[in-house]
């Protein structure tokens, strides 16, 4: 059974700032890593002269056994990654567990907005950006 144009991960859109203004020419990385494949997708873009960036929305199809389906359980690891030089920064993660659109915010795209001068360290070793992440879902702690 043939399953076509499950959705990954949603379009992207976003903006990065260096201290309010645009930063240019930043390469920025998505990863998507799905449970039904060995290995993770990676794309790259630059920002341009006002800072932003986008991606298109990823789709994909799998081949499920009858049982297999029944038993499916959608794991998508997603992560949006600055690299500013050597130095991967973390600006978005997420785990999506349906193929639905729209599943990350409610929104079509996932839209950031970052400033370079929000770099935090978790555990002193990994950087990464409070972004701003447009989102309808309310979510509960």
């Amino acid at each position: 059974m043939i399953l076509k144009d499950l959705i990954l991960f949603s379009a992207v859109k976003g903006r990065v700032l260096d201290h309010g203004k645009p930063a240019v020419g930043l390469k920025i990385e998505r990863v998507t890593f799905w449970n039904m494949e060995k290995e993770a997708r990676r794309e790259y873009i630059t920002t341009d002269h006002q800072g932003q960036f986008g991606f298109s929305e990823i789709r994909a199809n799998a081949d499920f056994g009858f049982l297999a389906k029944l038993f499916h359980v959608p794991t998508v690891m997603q992560r949006i990654n600055l690299w500013k030089g050597s130095e991967q920064i973390g600006m978005y993660a997420n785990t999506r567990s349906n193929y639905e659109s729209s599943a990350e915010t409610g929104y079509p795209e996932v839209e950031l907005n970052c400033d370079l001068s929000t770099k935090y360290l978790i555990g002193g070793e990994f950087a990464n950006l409070k972004c701003e992440v447009r989102s309808s879902i309310k979510r509960e702690i």
